[in-house]
């Protein structure tokens, strides 16, 4: 498997560093972020195969901080953590495509990491012989070396979130 980093972002510390013992012990590297700011600030320095951010956040929601996030950063998988009682707030978000995937709160770790594993799986398929570096350039490797593809936007095509609830 290639390196993946995932950005995790939520403003409750226990489930910040839950989710990244989790996905730690499956081989991904993670950093995390305890909002929507500090998770920008972080997204200017690396590129991420995923990002995952909490719905209810001080100051920014998570639908807020992922649509920003798809605008500037078009590559990366957004997943939002959701509570069933939010269901009918994110689900607009969802239908526009702010938002790649959702996954509800409270996890079950299997199917969390299944569920990841998925995704980063549609990542690498929709970037087939790409990785990304940091600095969220996209390269590409050829024979020749790498060389940066800076003018090219990825979409990774959706999957069935209702799958997910």
């Amino acid at each position: 498997m290639e390196r993946h980093y995932l950005l995790i972002v939520d403003d409750e510390p226990g489930i910040r560093s839950s989710l990244a013992r989790l996905l730690q012990r499956e081989g991904y590297d993670t950093l995390l972020a305890e909002s929507a700011e500090d998770g920008h600030a972080i997204l200017e320095k690396r590129s991420f195969s995923a990002v995952i951010s909490d719905y209810r956040m001080p100051g920014r929601s998570g639908i807020d901080f992922l649509a920003e996030v798809k605008r500037r950063y078009p590559e990366p998988i957004r997943i939002l953590l959701t509570g069933q009682e939010d269901l009918n707030d994110v689900m607009p978000a969802v239908d526009k495509g702010l938002i790649s995937h959702l996954l509800m709160k409270p996890w079950d770790s299997e199917t969390l990491k299944k569920t990841v594993g998925r995704l980063i799986e549609e990542f690498e398929r929709a970037h087939p012989g790409r990785y990304l570096a940091p600095g969220n350039e996209i390269l590409d490797e050829t024979e020749e070396g790498v060389i940066v593809i800076d003018d090219e936007q990825i979409s990774i095509p959706p999957l069935n979130f209702h799958s997910l609830i």
